[in-house]
């Protein structure tokens, strides 16, 4: 039944094929639909039988709980339908660190008088992530794909904006015969200029976000506890054992949001 289903929700999100290859996700749009959907069932039916025993003895409407069903199904088929783009964004992040690198060391090679095939070889065989999508080109002509065909397959699959540039470029190079360096070196100096700007936006945001760190996980906590041991000796009341508990799980919460906002907010960038 899902396998009927999956190619009508297909044709409504002509992209996903695309941003399954994007995420290198090795899987058709059909396919992943499919799973996705037996799974959004299989958690809807799992919440709504935890919900029946969990209620169970407080009387809770049973029409209530089967109405949330369908609410459950749709959240998980969108969270699921939307998982690509987190990967996506991840190979973006990695990719970009190194871009600039690879294409340093490409521009020097081509300059150096090296045929091109030969610089992206040596590309493909470092540079992380950026290195990998190097490393596919060169595997597909390996297997007799024409150089420009195969440059012009991973513009399309590839979700780095700025290594798009340094791919376009050189497929456009080949198929009009032009010098590539003077443009592959302007490109490049575009791509270090982003990148120092990125860095300074980044300075001015972790300012802020560390004045927001020292009121919220440090000082509010360290006087909040002092104030209330105070006032709590003072008028002899006993502060239970979990009330502790809880404030040390709130003061953990924030502190953990504050680092996984620092992560996320970091460039990724390697100068």
């Amino acid at each position: 039944m899902m396998k009927q289903i999956a190619p009508v929700i297909v044709s409504y999100l002509p992209n996903l094929q695309q941003q399954l290859l994007m995420a290198r996700m090795k899987k058709t749009a059909e396919r992943y639909v499919a799973e996705s959907l037996f799974t959004s069932i299989m958690i809807m039916g799992a919440v709504i039988l935890l919900l029946l025993m969990l209620f169970k003895s407080y009387g809770v409407s049973l029409l209530l709980l089967f109405l949330l069903g369908p609410v459950i199904f749709v959240l998980v088929f969108f969270f699921l339908i939307n998982i690509p783009f987190v990967y996506i964004s991840q190979r973006e992040k990695e990719i970009n660190k190194n871009v600039l690198f690879a294409g340093r060391y490409l521009l020097v090679k081509v300059q150096s008088g090296e045929p091109l095939f030969g610089s992206l070889i040596g590309v493909a065989k470092s540079y992380g992530a950026t290195g990998e999508v190097f490393n596919e080109i060169v595997q597909d002509i390996h297997f007799g794909t024409k150089i420009e065909d195969a440059i012009d397959k991973s513009i399309k699959n590839n979700p780095c904006r700025n290594l798009r540039k340094i791919l376009w470029e050189i497929s456009n190079s080949i198929k009009t015969g032009s010098d590539m360096t003077k443009s592959l070196s302007v490109i490049l100096d575009g791509i270090n200029e982003e990148y120092f700007t990125e860095i300074e936006k980044y300075g001015r945001k972790i300012n802020s976000i560390t004045l927001f760190y020292m009121v919220l996980a440090i000082i509010v906590p360290s006087l909040g506890i002092t104030m209330l041991s105070i006032i709590s000796s003072f008028v002899g009341i006993i502060i239970p054992l979990n009330v502790l508990y809880f404030i040390i799980f709130i003061i953990a919460f924030v502190q953990f949001m504050f680092i996984s906002l620092y992560k996320s907010i970091r460039p990724a960038v390697l100068l």
